[in-house]
């Protein structure tokens, strides 16, 4: 059963940056340490290349027990190639089976509007 939505009237305190290595957020780093000392248990995730970045911090992010929630039209990804070649992928298809697989087995993806106060 997938948690329910649960738009906070508080605006959000903090936003933590991704920390080196790449699409490792919470790999070596104080992040899940830090989130706990505020009390947090939910993340909202943004940003550029969800099929990395996003996609990895979501694993992270739900191994360590938070809530994990992604916000489709606040992620983006440039085109690139197939591996053989032969057809190019958009960015927006990137994005779209990113969200799919999060959805899926992770979290939730939701729109902007769905979240605003």
């Amino acid at each position: 059963m997938r948690r329910p939505l649960r738009p906070s009237a508080r605006p959000l305190a903090n936003v933590a940056d991704e920390h080196t290595p790449p699409s490792l957020s919470f790999h070596h780093t104080d992040l899940d340490s830090y989130l706990r000392s505020k009390g947090v248990k939910d993340i909202v995730l943004v940003g550029y290349q969800p099929q990395f970045c996003i996609s990895t911090t979501a694993v992270s992010g739900q191994h360590q027990g938070f809530n994990v929630t992604v916000v489709r039209d606040c992620i983006g990804s440039h085109d690139l190639r197939s591996w053989d070649d032969k057809r190019e992928i958009k960015g927006d298809e990137l994005c779209d089976t990113a969200c799919d697989l999060i959805q899926d087995a992770l979290g939730l993806v939701v729109l902007a509007k769905d979240i605003r106060d």
